[in-house]
């Protein structure tokens, strides 16, 4: 019953949307049309790229989430990891697909890529090696980013060294971190 509860509320609501008057108005007793109802269209929303490329970002949290478990890493807005170089580290996104690093003074280029659904963002180092990134959020607000990480070719002892590292359970296949950005 509940796997024909979604379609059938779907179907009421047309079917009760259909019978507004609002929607589909009736003509009048004197045979004149109605005059044509306005709706206004909202302005349309910047994309994600518009968005991304604004302004600079900082790094606002970076979480580690594996074995029913999450480790923080760092956070600015509860002051976990402040003298870190995700403190003092800014990224700009360019719209020509270029990005800039910055990190004491030191800048590192590269180049950044958005998929068609806003769903993956590639990021590379000016040598071309690149890291595939899940799109979690991108608004005017946040950019939240995430990888994971999976055992396949590693080696037993550098796995459990690294679960130890990340303070996850050794009994971990995989770990995802997610990058939060706030804009500056």
């Amino acid at each position: 019953m509940k796997n024909h509860l979604l379609p059938m509320l779907a179907v009421l609501i047309l079917f009760l949307q259909s019978c507004d008057e609002r929607i589909t108005p009736q003509t009048s007793l004197t045979g004149t049309e109605p005059p044509p109802v306005t709706v206004p269209v909202p302005p349309v929303s910047s994309t994600s790229i518009d968005v991304l490329t604004a302004k600079s970002w900082q790094y606002n949290e970076v979480l580690v989430r594996g074995g029913g478990k999450t480790e923080v890493q760092f956070s600015r807005p509860n002051s976990i990891g402040l003298s870190s170089d995700f403190a003092i580290t800014k990224v700009n996104y360019k719209k020509d697909g270029s990005h800039e690093t910055e990190l004491k003074g030191n800048l590192s280029k590269g180049t950044w890529e958005l998929s068609k659904d806003e769903k993956v963002l590639i990021i590379k180092d000016s040598n071309g090696f690149g890291t595939t990134f899940d799109v979690l959020t991108i608004n005017k607000v946040k950019l939240e980013i995430s990888f994971t990480v999976r055992k396949a070719n590693t080696s037993d002892a550098d796995w459990l060294a690294k679960l130890k590292s990340l303070k996850l359970p050794e009994t971990s296949t995989e770990y995802t971190i997610v990058f939060s950005f706030v804009p500056i």
